[in-house]
């Protein structure tokens, strides 16, 4: 464990002389430290294995950010001992693209223009309140408010009639 800048044998290791700086935990590289914790910020260089893991903050906002280079990707990881990234959200820095993986397929994907493509299939990039259908999009899918005006407005402008048998006819 080290303090500060110091080497992890210094004298100041445990932060004595100063309990005001940060603390700095050192593993072979003793010039750059393994996690460092100021007061108002903990950064962790390298892996950290945890079984839980809260980031909690009463004031407004609280996040978590994980970065890459611009020509890479960050990804999280979900699984189990025996396939630790059957599930993952993935964005590559290279294209734009976050990419949802399950079992370990990538299922959704959404692109720098906002398409959205779902498994293998056409891409989605919007979703229509078109309530004439006109648009004749594989690119779009109408809301519930869409379908109903269309079909209402195709079964009023249709008309069935049925006239009552005659007698002879039955």
């Amino acid at each position: 464990v080290g303090y500060g800048p110091n080497h992890p044998s210094s004298p100041d290791a445990l932060g004595l002389k100063n309990p005001n700086g940060p603390i700095n935990f050192h593993s072979e590289d003793v010039a750059n430290p393994s996690m460092t914790i100021d007061g108002t910020d903990t950064t962790i260089n390298g892996t950290l294995t945890a079984k839980h893991l809260e980031i909690l903050d009463d004031s407004t906002f609280s996040g978590l950010t994980i970065g890459a280079s611009s020509s890479s990707f960050a990804y999280i990881n979900f699984g189990d001992i025996d396939d630790t990234n059957i599930g993952q959200i993935k964005y590559d820095n290279i294209t734009n693209t976050m990419f949802f993986t399950v079992n370990n397929a990538v299922r959704a994907q959404i692109d720098s223009a906002g398409k959205l493509e779902l498994g293998t299939g056409t891409s989605i990039n919007e979703f229509s309140i078109d309530g004439t259908l006109a648009g004749n999009s594989d690119d779009a899918i109408p809301t519930e408010k869409a379908v109903k005006t269309y079909v209402d407005s195709v079964t009023q402008s249709k008309s069935l009639t049925i006239e009552a048998p005659e007698s002879g006819d039955l």
